[in-house]
């Protein structure tokens, strides 16, 4: 099976005070996909929202979209996706992070035998300025997936690693 997608889409951002910005982009999506007996044409909305807080040492964001995304066994399918994000300055060389998101694909093209399957992930991260460029950042998440065509057990991982930023701070 091959898949070839175009996006074209708008995008819009906003403060809706100084504190609080709202970004949003809307689109549709064209599918093409060529398949042993003929190739299938189809179209799909694509879009988000993201709606943020930032206060002096806490940042709170909530996000939703609907895209499409490449499946192996289907062609394509429709991703939808709800999360929300949090951060705390612990002081000012050291942050907390967490997130949660849960999202749901829904095969476009059922006739393949596509079924739904759903997503669930959370994390946590801890980062730390060494030096001016120089951070520590530790890692850990859990991801889940529900009603897969292949069952798979739920992941547990972490990292610890070292972040080098580039160009002007």
């Amino acid at each position: 099976t091959k898949s070839t997608q175009y996006s074209p889409g708008a995008v819009f951002s906003t403060r809706l005070s100084p504190r609080v910005s709202l970004d949003a982009n809307a689109g549709i999506t064209f599918i093409k996909t060529d398949l042993p007996g003929g190739s299938i044409n189809q179209s799909a909305f694509s879009g988000g929202i993201g709606l943020c807080y930032k206060g002096n040492r806490a940042n709170y964001c909530l996000n939703g979209s609907r895209g499409v995304s490449a499946s192996a066994f289907t062609g394509s399918s429709t991703v939808t996706s709800l999360g929300a994000s949090y951060t705390y300055a612990l002081t000012p060389r050291s942050n907390f992070g967490a997130n949660v998101s849960y999202s749901r694909a829904n095969a476009l093209n059922t006739a393949q035998g596509g079924q739904n399957i759903d997503f669930a992930s959370a994390g946590v991260s801890y980062d730390r300025q060494l030096l001016r460029r120089l951070s520590l950042v530790v890692t850990a998440a859990y991801n889940d997936t529900y009603d897969s065509f292949v069952p798979r057990p739920a992941n547990f991982f972490g990292s610890v690693g070292i972040r080098y930023r580039l160009g002007d701070i």
